[in-house]
């Protein structure tokens, strides 16, 4: 009797909506809810699990089944029990995907069946009033700690604002909900709930990083967000349909990774026996960023100095002063694995500043400090920084980033290396190499619109014959109308991921707001323009 009721079981999975993830979408899902009656994936499973009191849930293959349990599912279904649990989703609402972060589809969960706010609207008035305020930790842009800033998001004035105090009058920026994106990025902040939102600063890409220790909290100003932009395109696109609208609300990164990259004049990017400058991109929705190292005015590298270990096993990067002391009395020891199994020395361009806790991503081989994770290649032998690409698509189109400001700082926020910061350097962007202690950072170095196909701008595979220097064998070439940027992978597949992200940027024709971004960010003649990024 438990096989045939087992084997019932099985026979619903053939049943239409059953065959994927009821919370997901993931296909093939073998993991039930018998209290609610919807087949759900094994990672949805351990959330119906935090909610006993609404779901209890059973595996479909190995699990035993009562008979009233198979009628049960029989009776019900995901098809039937959407139409009672989301029978009143606002189209703004975001619905994750499998591939979403761990909070966004516990959110998903949690609301539909243990707040049921999709049965009863007036429980969406948290994301859907027009108005919203509260506090939120936020990165600081220059000493890079968070602290907690009062946020208000209002529709009538289409901005998001925030204020340094909770008594102040004015506030300290504001972002205007027509440029404005939001993703979450928990890996990136080094926080579950960690949000990245983006929008336009003087035709420049500002970055900000927050979040709030409740979950819930965190994706409702997520949703209030994705709302407020869902009504200002209402009104700018008049006879838009929501499906057409819902794709614009909010966008996350198509692609992310390191790759070598060349300078305007074809440079030589590293000297024999080393690695060249690495970039650290992430291709999404808004442009291509990138951050770009070297010292100011200057082709010449200064005295140099071997990076010390910064190793931490916690998940976040931490200053260690007795790391820090033990080798400036003994440079040759590191007390990173990964460190001491590379032979090659960094040399750095000596700079006047603090050096950083190390915080690298993957995908780059190399004598450095590390999370557990390879860090990104050292500067080119003319004293150039690693070079560093954050992209994110259109409609911005996609960004290549330059220096911001006379102050020598970097505002790319990203990835840091264990650089020390000064004159030129950089200090990262979200998903990018960077420089020191700085996960993340508030401004990427400079900026290159990518446009459609048909507006002259395409991507080749490989590299010209002439290019030198490059270490990494498998080239791209994008294409612009002012100049050619010439990047390398490590791999052949990262190359073909690259490859695939970038043209279905290019061949999607640009949309008429587009042809302003691509005109803010063309190169304006001059030494800088000249200079390249």
């Amino acid at each position: 009797m438990a096989k045939e009721r087992r084997r019932a079981v099985l026979e619903l999975l053939q049943r239409p909506g059953n065959a994927h993830c009821a919370d997901c979408g993931a296909p093939d899902p073998d993991w039930a809810s018998y209290t609610l009656g919807v087949f759900i994936c094994l990672s949805c499973s351990g959330i119906h699990r935090n909610i006993p009191q609404v779901s209890k849930v059973k595996s479909v293959r190995l699990d035993t089944w009562e008979e009233p349990q198979v009628e049960f599912m029989a009776s019900r279904g995901n098809s039937a029990a959407r139409a009672v649990f989301e029978s009143r989703v606002p189209p703004f609402y975001y619905r994750p995907s499998a591939s979403d972060c761990q909070l966004l589809r516990e959110q998903w969960i949690r609301a539909k069946y243990e707040r049921q706010e999709f049965t009863h609207p007036e429980r969406q008035e948290p994301y859907s009033a027009g108005y919203r305020e509260g506090f939120l930790w936020k990165r600081g842009r220059d000493n890079g700690q968070f602290l907690s800033r009062k946020f208000v998001l209002t529709e009538r004035e289409g901005a998001l604002k925030y204020f340094n105090r909770s008594d102040a009058k004015e506030p300290k920026a504001v972002m205007k909900i027509e440029h404005l994106n939001a993703t979450f990025q928990p890996a990136k902040i080094g926080h579950p709930h960690g949000l990245q939102v983006t929008y336009l600063k003087d035709n420049s890409t500002r970055n900000i990083f927050v979040y709030h220790e409740d979950g819930k909290e965190m994706v409702d100003w997520f949703n209030a967000l994705r709302a407020a932009r869902f009504h200002y395109l209402q009104v700018a696109f008049p006879g838009a349909s929501d499906a057409d609208l819902v794709p614009k609300l909010s966008r996350n990164y198509l692609q992310e990774g390191y790759m070598e990259k060349t300078g305007p004049k074809v440079r030589p990017l590293r000297s024999p026996g080393r690695p060249g400058p690495s970039a650290r991109l992430c291709l999404g929705h808004q442009g291509l960023c990138g951050t770009r190292g070297a010292q100011s005015g200057s082709d010449t590298p200064s005295e140099g100095l071997r990076v010390p270990p910064f190793c931490s096993s916690a998940g976040t990067p931490a200053r260690d002063p007795g790391a820090l002391g033990a080798w400036k009395q003994n440079p040759e020891d590191t007390s990173c694995p990964e460190a001491r199994a590379s032979s090659k020395p960094r040399l750095l361009p000596q700079r006047r500043a603090p050096w950083g806790p190390c915080h690298v991503g993957g995908g780059v081989r190399g004598p450095r400090p590390c999370l557990g994770r390879p860090s990104a290649p050292s500067p080119t032998a003319d004293g150039r920084l690693p070079e560093a690409l954050v992209h994110h698509g259109r409609p911005q189109a996609h960004v290549l980033q330059r220096p911001p400001g006379k102050d020598g700082r970097a505002r790319a926020p990203g990835w840091t290396e264990g650089l020390p910061a000064g004159r030129g350097g950089g200090r990262g962007r979200p998903g990018a190499a960077a420089q020191p202690g700085r996960p993340q950072d508030a401004f990427a170095r400079g900026e290159v619109f990518i446009g459609s196909r048909e507006s002259g701008y395409t991507v080749l595979d490989g590299l010209p014959p002439s290019t030198q220097g490059h270490h990494w064998p498998h080239g791209i070439t994008i294409v612009t109308p002012e100049r050619r940027f010439l990047l390398a992978c490590e791999t052949e597949p990262e190359q073909r991921a690259w490859m695939e992200a970038f043209r279905k940027v290019v061949d999607r024709p640009m949309l008429p707001q587009e042809y302003a971004g691509e005109a803010a960010r063309r190169p304006r003649p001059g030494p800088r323009a000249a200079a390249g990024p």
